[in-house]
């Protein structure tokens, strides 16, 4: 989860500006809370990794997944390849079929046979498939592996990667179900609030409390990488919002001063 911080003064400041509009009217003060409350979940999914709201951030998203992906597993044609300039064309094709016939555990030791157990300083495993468990674990890690990972069944790689596609802004969909709660989404692009794609993010916005102590509450709840609080690049984003609702809480108790004074003149 997301934890958003001001500096104290800018909190007092604001708190203030809140606790004089609550003396004179009750209503404005939520309804300010939630609609700046909304267009700052707006603002902070559009800040929050991959940065922007575009189609055009949406495509370099599924991008991205895929060549995060398409670095841990490996085709075995690739090595193939490479073991065939090492070896020979005949070493190749044993390779391969070693991997056609879901022999992993013989591939592999053909690979430390050759002297291509360690490559370019890294450990090279193979196997048939893990469901994407090493591409998990390295969302939360945030480390690359330090290995070479040949995976026999390379169609399962490219079937994985298509649906780690469909999830191109999960991280945002927090904001975009804070947003929903705090009155809509609009401002956010469909591939990143979560609808029809394959998003398993919650979020949470809503105003609780009364008069002057209202209260904001925004959470992004995203459980699948480290901190999220380090793919979030919009803390300028949240003190420009809150200079924002300072602006409009003192506009509001203006005019909620002259509608006082119309009514007991």
């Amino acid at each position: 989860m997301v934890k958003i911080s001001l500096e104290q003064k800018e909190l007092d400041k604001l708190n203030k500006a809140f606790k004089d509009l609550a003396k004179l009217s009750d209503k404005p003060v939520e309804d300010l809370l939630r609609q700046e409350g909304r267009l700052l979940a707006v603002e902070l999914a559009k800040q929050t990794d991959v940065k922007g709201d575009s189609k055009e951030a949406g495509e370099k998203h599924s991008k991205k997944i895929r060549t995060r992906i398409n670095n841990i597993y490996s085709d075995p044609k690739i090595w193939t390849k490479i073991i065939s300039k090492r070896a020979g064309f005949k070493a190749g094709e044993r390779f391969a079929r070693l991997c056609q016939r879901k022999n992993a555990a013989d591939a592999e030791q053909m690979l430390d046979e050759l002297g291509l157990g360690t490559y370019r300083g890294k450990r090279v495993r193979v196997i048939m498939w893990d469901n994407g468990r090493i591409h998990r674990e390295t969302l939360k890690t945030r480390k690359r592996k330090s290995e070479y990972t040949i995976v026999c069944n390379y169609t399962k790689v490219n079937q994985y990667i298509k649906k780690q596609e469909k999830r191109a802004g999960n991280l945002k969909s927090g904001w975009a179900r804070a947003a929903e709660g705090l009155g809509g989404t609009r401002g956010i692009p469909g591939w990143a609030k979560g609808k029809a794609r394959n998003h398993n993010n919650t979020g949470t916005g809503k105003v609780s409390g009364s008069k002057s102590k209202k209260v904001l509450f925004l959470s992004n709840n995203y459980k699948d990488a480290g901190k999220l609080s380090d793919r979030v690049y919009g803390a300028g984003a949240v003190k420009n919002r809150v200079a924002k609702i300072k602006v409009r809480i003192e506009k509001e108790i203006k005019l909620e001063l002259k509608r006082l004074k119309r009514k007991y003149k």
